[in-house]
């Protein structure tokens, strides 16, 4: 009775979670904001994931073939896209969005920043929360190598040791004239867009941006997260955000958050955004009782919902695989008849050929001979003789 009485409670209590979780991976939207505002940013969010105008996708970082769209993937930012200017996806670009917004309105001082920019979607969506909501003071600082990852520092950073995203730069490395580009083309390239270009290991230590209200670390690896919260937390105002985008996904990343939050006592509750997104907010003092707990079995609920939408994705490939096949085979099949048909025809055609040339060797033969010859007088004594009758 008492272990299934407490199975209840626990249910109860991850019930709650549950529930507590899914109106808070995203900020509220409680605010005051125009509806043409968030209709622009619902557009130009649905524009960075190629939403409207689908892409192809790579599956994972298989880089050697393409496959059709897949809205659920793109949703939760489990693709890599061959067009799209964001790999995010549309709830960790929503949580950005209202992550901005938020310090906008609650007036929280500092820039906007990013550090690990891709293709620029997420600081073209940050510079435009600044040109929507007409605030003229920020900037948007961008801090990326711009080709690529780099190779691990295993012996300063042993969580690295196996990391491998280096050898994806022909994908993840992105030139800073393509992301301007990227900016360009939604006109919102301007001298309060800040590029800071070069290894993280050589950028930010020796960082100017002034005060932040909204950080974003996008590094993927244990090092790259470990630099941005130690030389740029410090200067995350209260009430400001920070956000996680590979929290879930890269073991290492994972583990420099938890390390850097326990050694600096960072009590702000951290809240998962999806399968591998998780924010906070910085605050004086909170109550964290739970709360690592409570991220925690989020984040796993998030990554069983994310495995589900990639065991579906696979299902649908699978099938449209096997269906290809079938028509392949089919289309085998009447190629091959057709070949049969074609040699058939061939065949009798040879063999008409061969009669006709046999023929006609006896007919040559015949008219060769001497009684041939001999006969050609009466032959057309008898051909005269029809002709006059």
């Amino acid at each position: 009775m008492l272990a299934a009485a407490s199975w209840t409670c626990a249910s109860l209590c991850f019930e709650e979670c549950v529930e507590a979780a899914s109106s808070a991976n995203v900020v509220e939207q409680r605010r005051v904001v125009s509806d043409a505002v968030r209709l622009y940013l619902r557009l130009l969010r649905r524009c960075l994931v190629r939403d409207i105008f689908p892409d192809q996708r790579y599956q994972g970082s298989d880089l050697s073939r393409t496959y059709a769209y897949a809205p659920d993937l793109r949703e939760n930012g489990l693709d890599w896209p061959t067009e799209a200017v964001t790999m995010v996806g549309m709830k960790r670009l929503t949580n950005l969005q209202e992550c901005c917004l938020a310090a906008v309105q609650d007036s929280v001082p500092g820039d906007f920043v990013e550090t690990g920019s891709w293709r620029g979607g997420c600081g073209i969506l940050m510079r435009a929360v600044l040109e929507a909501c007409a605030d003229q003071a920020r900037k948007v600082w961008l801090f990326d190598s711009f080709q690529g990852l780099p190779k691990p520092d295993a012996e300063s950073y042993p969580a690295d040791k196996e990391d491998t995203f280096w050898t994806f730069s022909s994908y993840l490395g992105v030139s800073v004239e393509q992301v301007k580009a990227n900016f360009e083309k939604y006109e919102l390239l301007d001298d309060r867009v800040r590029f800071v270009e070069g290894w993280f290991r050589d950028t930010i230590p020796v960082n100017n941006t002034g005060p932040i209200s909204v950080l974003r670390l996008d590094g993927d690896m244990y090092e790259s997260t470990w630099l941005v919260l130690t030389h740029l937390y410090p200067k995350v105002s209260q009430g400001g955000f920070v956000i996680v985008d590979d929290y879930g996904a890269v073991p290492g990343c994972k583990t420099a958050v938890d390390e850097f939050r326990h050694q600096h006592g960072i009590d702000s509750p951290m809240t998962p955004v999806d399968w591998t997104g998780v924010f906070w907010r910085k605050a004086e003092a909170a109550d964290s009782a739970g709360q690592s707990d409570f991220c925690d079995v989020m984040q796993l609920q998030q990554k069983l919902h994310a495995a589900e939408v990639q065991y579906a994705a696979a299902v649908n490939e699978l099938r449209s695989t096997l269906a290809d096949r079938d028509q392949m085979r089919s289309a085998l099949a009447e190629r091959n008849e057709l070949r049969a048909q074609l040699e058939r025809s061939r065949q009798e055609r040879a063999a008409s050929e061969e009669r006709l040339q046999s023929e006609q060797a006896l007919r040559e033969s015949m008219e060769n001979s001497k009684s041939w010859r001999l006969t050609e007088p009466l032959r057309r004594l008898v051909s005269k003789a029809r002709g006059a009758k």
